[in-house]
């Protein structure tokens, strides 16, 4: 997903493994380091001082110019990370009671990968202006992102009470619940930043994911509803509608509801992963293709895109294309080997090479951390290709001792193969996005004029 810089503060979602450091006594004192979340938006040009000294005129025109040169960049698509990472550090240089500058400048070093540095930058934020509550929930974020989740938790309840009135941490929380597979702790939090945010789109999805979870139709469409009237060009109410249309087996109005939610965001991740699982289902390989190709510019690690590309090639008669997407999977995430079997399919079926097809067979059975069934149809395959291997060895000439004639070559007399499968079915369909890990995006961090 492309990051957005807004004009105020930087918004946050791809939060990454970061040194640990000391938070302020408005996040309870508690210890929190950096990890991976989701995808970082934009500096926000405003700024609330609420009740802090006014800013010198100086490091707010740095400021302002910061946020002017992001508004540039970000317009042709050509955001020099580094530059803004130097002029956000000027403003906030410029006067040590200002804050914002350090909001923007953390989620500036996140995007680049430096979270410690974005980690530190979110702390001395919140010594600056102990009211910056963003600032607090994504410090507690540095904890679950390196999986940490308790502390995370603590975070954030922590900073649930030391703000009252904020419906992003409550909103993170409920996040944080449901990951942990606690539906009715999840479903509390999310309710409560909803009181205090009627628009909370986190809040949104955690109650239509945990209202799809347990079969709640009515709940579902109704949630989607009002999440739709709160915001009405977000894609989330109408992909939740495809993922209950597609519970129901309902495949043409899951489609149209995926449509409809890249209709407004197109580069929607979770729909267009759902997308392409359709499309590889019917065998509609181009619409697949496409697909998992943007899946793959939103998300390059997204490992399992590969895998199903390489299917998505097989089926579009392009073995070497194939075979390409399937190393890369195995390259991308070892543990990948269902990709071993589709190469072997791939060298058996369609190149007509047993050797290479034994030996990608060989690396899927014994790659497998729990035995496969005995009726798994990699056993009948790899018996086929070693029984035709040994029949083409027998029928190769022997070599004429010397000082005599060659005997006759006879041409072998291959096995037939079958007709390459070009339609083979998915062995590895993409998941389902679980809200918990490639979470919807949605922007805590709405600007602030």
């Amino acid at each position: 997903m492309r990051p957005q810089l807004q004009r105020r503060w930087l918004d946050r979602r791809n939060v990454g493994a970061a040194l640990g450091l000391v938070l302020v006594a408005s996040c309870a004192g508690q210890q929190v380091v950096q990890k991976p979340s989701a995808a970082i938006a934009s500096p926000q040009a405003h700024v609330d001082r609420q009740g802090n000294g006014p800013v010198s005129p100086r490091a707010e025109r740095l400021f302002e110019d910061a946020n002017d040169l992001y508004a540039e960049q970000d317009k042709i698509g050509a955001v020099n990370t580094a530059e803004l990472e130097r002029r956000y550090q000027f403003a906030a240089d410029a006067d040590s009671s200002f804050a914002e500058p350090l909001y923007n400048l953390g989620l500036l070093y996140q995007r680049d990968g430096k979270y410690d540095l974005a980690a530190q930058a979110y702390a001395e934020a919140l010594r600056r202006k102990p009211s910056l509550a963003r600032a607090c929930e994504n410090l507690a974020l540095v904890r679950e992102s390196q999986g940490q989740d308790a502390q995370a938790a603590m975070l954030l309840e922590a900073a649930a009470k030391t703000y009252p009135r904020d419906a992003g941490v409550r909103a993170r929380l409920a996040e944080l619940y449901l990951r942990e597979a606690d539906s009715e702790h999840a479903r509390e939090w999310a309710r409560s930043a909803l009181m205090r945010d009627s628009k909370n789109l986190v809040a949104y999805r955690v109650l239509l994911e945990i209202s799809l979870r347990q079969g709640e139709d009515d709940m579902v469409r109704l949630l989607a509803l009002k999440s739709q009237k709160a915001e009405p060009q977000d894609p989330l109410p109408a992909y939740y509608l495809g993922k209950l249309a597609a519970h129901h087996n309902e495949k043409q109005k899951a489609m149209a509801e995926y449509k409809a939610s890249l209709s407004l965001k197109p580069d929607f991740e979770p729909a267009l992963v759902e997308v392409a699982a359709l499309s590889l289902a019917s065998q509609d390989y181009v619409t697949a293709e496409a697909a998992l190709r943007k899946v793959l510019q939103l998300d390059p690690h997204a490992c399992g895109a590969h895998l199903n590309l390489g299917v998505c090639e097989r089926g579009l008669a392009k073995p070497d294309v194939a075979a390409s997407e399937y190393q890369e999977a195995l390259r991308c995430d070892p543990k990948l080997i269902a990709a071993y079997y589709d190469l072997g399919i791939l060298d058996h079926h369609v190149r007509n090479d047993c050797t290479g097809a034994i030996d990608n067979y060989r690396k899927f059975i014994s790659g497998n951390v729990t035995p496969l069934p005995g009726d798994h149809p990699v056993f009948a395959a790899l018996q086929e290709c070693q029984e035709r291997k040994a029949s083409d060895d027998q029928k190769k000439p022997e070599l004429a001792p010397p000082g005599k004639p060659a005997a006759t070559a006879v041409a072998p007399s291959l096995v037939p193969t079958a007709a390459p499968a070009l339609t083979p079915a998915p062995s590895a369909s993409l998941p389902a996005p679980d809200l918990a890990t490639p979470a919807p995006p949605a922007d805590p961090n709405e600007p602030q004029n």
